[in-house]
């Protein structure tokens, strides 16, 4: 039988080693070592981080949305930069993209 400490401690360990488990169960409200949490992909989770992180920044750089003005993804004008610009720079980070830099072969 594992004694209390141990098990806080495996807890501790297990959240330290894998930050994004944690913070996807909590976004997900998933509870630690349920059956959905063990059916989760780690890769997915990291996908979904860097998502959540990619589209963040976007944010901060955006102008305040307006709904059905299509600004969405629209980048401040002061930084001089089109949304052609945003759309060519977009395909060339995904044509960089490797599944290697997430621990998977290409």
């Amino acid at each position: 039988m594992i004694d209390r400490e141990s098990l806080r401690s495996f807890i501790v360990d297990w959240n330290l080693k894998f930050p994004i488990d944690k913070w996807w169960r909590e976004k997900h409200k998933v509870a630690f070592l349920s059956t959905f949490h063990k059916e989760a992909n780690f890769l997915h989770q990291v996908m979904e981080y860097e998502e959540d992180i990619l589209f963040n920044e976007l944010r901060n750089n955006l102008d305040e949305y307006v709904p059905n003005e299509g600004n969405f993804l629209k980048v401040r004008k002061s930084e001089e930069q089109s949304q052609e610009d945003f759309i060519k720079f977009a395909k060339e980070e995904l044509k960089n993209f490797t599944q290697n830099e997430y621990g998977q072969n290409t």
